[in-house]
């Protein structure tokens, strides 16, 4: 009576775990690649900027110089974004490691720390760039539309005087 108990319990453990195990595998097709995200990031970049030319009325100059801009902005973010990965490589290299080296980690994270402030500088000046090619009347609508944007599917606040 035992052993068949015993049978029972091991024979279930088993099935929940082969179940667990094929919705964890199944789950792990569902998750998109990294090219199909960033594919999907720049069609909602260009459906964003169809929509901001249409609502500022960008004259055809305007959406070609700030096309440029984010061309640009795009290039130097892959090469920032490629040492991102890099060191996140080697940061992981370092943490399954047999010994704990804290200065490299920590010199590691500097380098990583120091790239995000890159990132959001680049960015800052892009919004900047941009804004400047409006005209007072855009820049006007520009501010008024801001918070609008923001509560559609964002998931952060927007930033006071951004």
């Amino acid at each position: 009576m035992k052993s068949k108990m015993i049978t029972l319990i091991f024979i279930g453990t088993m099935l929940v775990t082969g179940i667990l195990s094929g919705m964890a595998f199944a789950d792990r097709g569902n998750t998109p690649s990294l090219e199909d995200r960033q594919d999907r990031m720049e069609m909602k970049h260009e459906k964003r900027m169809d929509v901001m030319a249409d609502v500022l009325d960008l004259s055809e100059t305007q959406q070609e110089q700030i096309r440029a801009i984010h061309e640009m902005e795009r290039a130097e973010r892959e090469g920032t974004m490629q040492q991102m990965r890099e060191y996140h490589e080697q940061m992981r290299t370092l943490l399954e490691s047999d010994t704990f080296d804290e200065n490299t980690i920590r010199s590691l994270a500097n380098k990583q720390a120091s790239l995000r402030t890159e990132m959001f500088v680049s960015r800052a000046k892009v919004k900047h760039e941009v804004f400047q090619l409006l005209t007072a009347e855009q820049q006007e609508l520009a501010q008024k539309i801001k918070p609008l944007l923001h509560e559609q599917g964002k998931h952060r606040p927007p930033m006071k005087g951004v």
